[in-house]
């Protein structure tokens, strides 16, 4: 059933993006493809902390929870909708899944980048959420982000 809704909700999307303006609507301005400055600044702040965290999970249960069930998908403001993977943080440190999702984002999985940088805060469902529901942000920090 979930599997279900998330492909509808990406059908929707899809659907709803495809449409053409009315004639007296102004079209929407285009989403900075960087993310909001504060939002970058935001998501750096998260990613510095989760790399300065050489513990193992603390909570097993979480860790073993399994990325799509995080949500349905990552909206990003290209227009791209892409659905979360199945995949599990198990025994990673935060730190290894900063480092997990550097690596991803310089290989230009941008979506697995996003995940791996959620799952560094997996912990922390407030934080791990913002990170989803701000994808361009997330890129743009692990960019200009270095994990020694």
């Amino acid at each position: 059933m979930k599997r279900f809704a998330g492909m509808l909700a990406v059908a929707l999307a899809t659907a709803a993006q495809s449409q053409a303006p009315s004639s007296d609507q102004a079209p929407a301005p285009a989403a900075n493809a960087n993310g909001d400055r504060a939002d970058v600044v935001q998501a750096a702040t998260y990613l510095k902390s989760a790399a300065a965290d050489f513990t193992n999970c603390r909570r097993a249960s979480a860790c073993k929870i399994y990325f799509d069930s995080f949500g349905v998908a990552i909206p990003f403001a290209d227009g791209s909708i892409v659905p979360f993977s199945h995949v599990q943080r198990l025994s990673a440190t935060s730190r290894e899944c900063v480092k997990k999702a550097k690596a991803l984002e310089e290989e230009g999985n941008r979506s697995l980048a996003v995940q791996w940088a959620m799952a560094a805060r997996i912990e922390n469902r407030t934080v791990r959420d913002w990170l989803g529901n701000h994808p361009d942000a997330v890129l743009e920090a692990l960019r200009q982000f270095t994990v020694l």
